[in-house]
């Protein structure tokens, strides 16, 4: 009796220590600051506040993604090693440039050779996929704006080709769901719409 509940305790104790070393959503204190202040300056657009929020979930899965671990925007024991030897993306212009990862659903913006931010997208869903090639951002519209024949709202607005743009908007999941446009979070767009000038090359693969 006393080995079953010796055994009992063991097991119990040692999934704590494995929930223990799980962040997720809601979570706060300085362990989650501390990987916030980690991902911002990799390039990643978390919160800022010690506080699990829906911008460092995305950033989390973005980095996840990068990484070519399981994304699912919990911090446990893989996203924990991958920190140990974080791949970094490398600039293959000098000059500033938006490039939209597809398969990863990742967008990166680079300023002259170095990278300044790694945000989640939603990209176009199945049947409304978003075009991919070289582009150039023709046109700024910030603010929200309702595309009524879309039935779509769109906010701080970066078009890059016809009426496709980068922008924020309801609901970056990290896979394919938008209209077309590639869909960030409100204050990505925000930070796009200061730093990105017209005529910044747009590469989408």
């Amino acid at each position: 009796m006393k080995v079953i509940i010796a055994l009992f305790l063991f097991l119990l104790l040692f999934t704590y220590q494995v929930e223990a070393e799980l962040l997720r959503v809601d979570d706060q204190g300085s362990e989650v600051y501390r990987i916030q202040r980690l991902l911002s300056f990799e390039g990643y657009f978390p919160d800022k506040d010690g506080v699990y929020g829906d911008l460092t979930f995305q950033a989390v899965k973005a980095f996840q993604a990068f990484q070519e671990i399981s994304v699912d925007g919990v911090i446990g024991p893989e996203t924990r090693g991958a920190f140990k030897e974080i791949k970094r993306p490398k600039a293959i212009y000098q000059g500033d440039y938006i490039e939209i990862c597809l398969s990863r659903q990742i967008l990166f913006y680079f300023s002259e050779g170095e990278i300044k931010l790694i945000a989640l997208i939603s990209s176009g869903r199945e049947g409304r996929e978003t075009p991919k090639g070289e582009y150039y951002v023709y046109r700024k519209l910030p603010g929200w704006w309702e595309v009524v024949w879309r039935g779509d709202w769109m906010y701080s607005s970066l078009y890059f080709y016809e009426s496709y743009a980068i922008h924020g908007g309801f609901n970056v999941t990290g896979y394919p769901a938008s209209l077309g446009c590639i869909r960030v979070d409100d204050k990505v767009a925000d930070f796009l719409m200061e730093k990105v000038k017209i005529g910044t090359k747009v590469i989408i693969y």
